[in-house]
C-alpha cells in the first residue's frame, strides 16, 4: 500500500512573516529588515546630532592637535555617511516590500563590495577610530563627543553585517524560488499526463459517438450486439478494456509522480521556516497556495480519475464477459445448423428416425436460440441499469 506523505509544517493563515513556533508559544521575530532599516533610522539621526556638535566651536588655537582630532572625525563620518546613503541605500538593500534582487551576479558583486569595505576598515580606518577613541580619554572637551561619534561607528559597522545577512536572505530567497519552481514543474507534469488521459477519454468518445449521438458496441462476429446507442454512455466512457488499462495504467504512474511532488514540497518547508530570513509577501502566499490548495485539489483530481477509470474498467470486464457469451451462443447455433445425417448411413433405414432426429436438433436449436434471447434481454436490463445509475449520479453532481 502507498504511503501517503503530510506535512507537519502546513502553513496557516494566522502565521505571519514576523512569527514563528517555538515550543508551542507563538513569538515575534525582528526580521532582518526590520533591524537593517532601524539601524539605518539609528544611524541618520545620530550623524545629525554629531553634525550639529561638530558646528560648534571647539578651539580658536590653529593647529591645535584637538582640531586635527575633529577634523579626522569629520572625514570619517563623511566616509561612513557616504556608503550606507550609496552602497547601503541601493537596490539590494531596500526593504523585500519595496523591490527584491534575485540577480545572483548582482548579489554576489555587492557581497564582494561589502568585503572590500571590511578590508578597508580592518586595515586602515579601524586605526583611526583607535587613535580618535585614544585620544577622547585624554582631552575633556572631546570625550563630549566622542560618545557620539562611538554611537555612529558602532552603529555603522552594525550596518555592515546586516547588510551581509541581507545578501545572504536575498541568496535565500532566491533559492526558495528556485524550489518553488521545481514543485510547480513537478506538478505540471501530474497535470499534463492526467489532462492527456482526458483528452484521449473525449476524443475516443466522440469518435465512437453515432449519427444520433450514442455509441455502438459491435459484437465479435461483427453483428451489433447492443444496438442502444445510450446504455454504454454510462459513465460518458466507451468501455474498451485495452484503452481503459492503458489510462489506468497512466494514473497509477501519475501516483508515484505525485511523491516527487511531495519531495518538491517538504524541500519548499524545509527552506522556508527559516530562524531569521523571510520571504516576500507574495511569494509566501504562492508557497501557501500551492501547499494547502493546489496539492491537494491535484490529490482528489487524481483519486477522482482513478475512481472513475476503476468503476470503467469493472464494466469493461462485464461486456467482454457479455461479448464472449454471444460469440459461444453464435458459434453453438451454426455448428447446429450445419448438422447433417452422415452420408455412409442408410437414410431407408434411418427414415422412421430422420423426423425424429430433425425434430432433437430443432429443439436444441430452439434451447440456444432462447438462450441468446434471455442473454441479450440480462444485458439489455442491465445496461439500463447502469444508465440509470449514471443519470442519478451526474444529477447529483
Amino acid at each position: 500500500m502507498e504511503e501517503e506523505i503530510t506535512y507537519n509544517s502546513t502553513i496557516t493563515e494566522e502565521e505571519t512573516n514576523e512569527e514563528i513556533q517555538q515550543n508551542g508559544v507563538l513569538e515575534e521575530v525582528i526580521t532582518v529588515d526590520q533591524e537593517f532599516a532601524e539601524k539605518q533610522k539609528v544611524f541618520q539621526e545620530t550623524i545629525n546630532i554629531l553634525q550639529q556638535n561638530l558646528e560648534q566651536p571647539t578651539t580658536d588655537n590653529i593647529g591645535d592637535p584637538l582640531e586635527e582630532y575633529f577634523k579626522s572625525i569629520k572625514n570619517l563620518s563623511s566616509w561612513m555617511t557616504n556608503i550606507v546613503n550609496s552602497t547601503l541605500s541601493s537596490s539590494a538593500f531596500l526593504p523585500l516590500t519595496t523591490t527584491l534582487v534575485t540577480d545572483l551576479d548582482i548579489i554576489n558583486s555587492f557581497e564582494e563590495t561589502l568585503s572590500k569595505l571590511e578590508i578597508d576598515i580592518i586595515s586602515y580606518k579601524q586605526n583611526e577610530y583607535n587613535q580618535l577613541s585614544s585620544f577622547s580619554t585624554k582631552t575633556t572637551s572631546f570625550s563630549t563627543i566622542f560618545p557620539t561619534f562611538d554611537s555612529l561607528w558602532q552603529n555603522f559597522n552594525s550596518l555592515i553585517q546586516l547588510g551581509k545577512l541581507k545578501l545572504q536572505e536575498l541568496k535565500w530567497i532566491s533559492e526558495l524560488d528556485s524550489k518553488v519552481e521545481q514543485v510547480e514543474v513537478e506538478i505540471k507534469k501530474v497535470e499534463v499526463i492526467l489532462e492527456g488521459v482526458e483528452e484521449s477519454r473525449k476524443k475516443h468518445l466522440d469518435d465512437d459517438v453515432g449519427g444520433d449521438g450514442g455509441l455502438i458496441n459491435s459484437s465479435p462476429q461483427g453483428s451489433t450486439s447492443i444496438e442502444s446507442t445510450s446504455d454504454v454512455t454510462v459513465t460518458g466512457m466507451v468501455f474498451s478494456s485495452s484503452l481503459l488499462d492503458e489510462w489506468y495504467t497512466k494514473v497509477v504512474a501519475v501516483e508515484e509522480l505525485v511523491q516527487d511532488v511531495d519531495a518538491k514540497v517538504k524541500e519548499v518547508t524545509n527552506i522556508l521556516h527559516h530562524e531569521r530570513f523571510r520571504s516576500p509577501k507574495d511569494l509566501y502566499d504562492h508557497i501557501n497556495n500551492i501547499i494547502n490548495n493546489n496539492v491537494p485539489e491535484l490529490r482528489s483530481k487524481i483519486v477522482a480519475t482513478k475512481q472513475a477509470l476503476a468503476h470503467d474498467r469493472r464494466i469493461a470486464r462485464w461486456f467482454d464477459g457479455a461479448n464472449d457469451a454471444d460469440k459461444w451462443i453464435l458459434d453453438a447455433l451454426k455448428r447446429v445448423n450445419q448438422l447433417e445425417v452422415p452420408d455412409f448411413i442408410n437414410k431407408r433405414e434411418w427414415a422412421d428416425e430422420e423426423q425424429n432426429l430433425e425434430s432433437i436438433i430443432d429443439d436444441r436449436r430452439k434451447i440456444i436460440e432462447t438462450i441468446s434471447l434471455d442473454s441479450q434481454q440480462f444485458k439489455s436490463e442491465k445496461i439500463e441499469d447502469l444508465d440509470k445509475k449514471s443519470q442519478r449520479y451526474y444529477n447529483y453532481h
